[in-house]
């Protein structure tokens, strides 16, 4: 750490009626934590987009019932709400790619970056 990021963190720590040592102790732990939670978001994206492109017009073409009726509407509004779903979550995900990498390959620079983030600075 720099002086400027450790005077930052030492701010911080004082306003929240700790040390910077055990803010950064608990930043580190947190890039983890926040790793593994990306993890999570992309696996429940792949499983959305799965279930968009396989076992939704599956459904929909194994139905018995009329293409008129509620049920086949129901589905088709379902899978476009899955469908919008699925897309916002590529986007997100695809966007925080660069940080789960960080967050487990590079910890002590996550927490940097999360610290410069709520100052302000970049």
């Amino acid at each position: 750490m720099n002086k400027e990021t450790t005077e930052l963190l030492q701010q911080l720590a004082a306003k929240l009626g700790t040390t910077a040592e055990h803010l950064w102790a608990i930043l580190i732990r947190q890039a983890f934590i926040s790793a593994c939670t990306d993890l999570l978001l992309y696996a429940s994206t792949i499983f959305l987009v799965w279930m968009c492109a396989k076992k939704f017009p599956q459904w929909l073409s194994s139905s018995n019932h009329d293409p008129d009726s509620d049920t086949h509407f129901a589905y088709i509004w379902v899978f476009a709400i899955a469908s919008i779903t699925a897309a916002i979550l590529v986007i997100g995900s695809v966007m925080t790619i660069p940080d789960t990498i960080t967050a487990f390959a590079n910890p002590e620079y996550w927490a940097l970056k999360q610290i410069l983030d709520a100052v302000g600075q970049k």
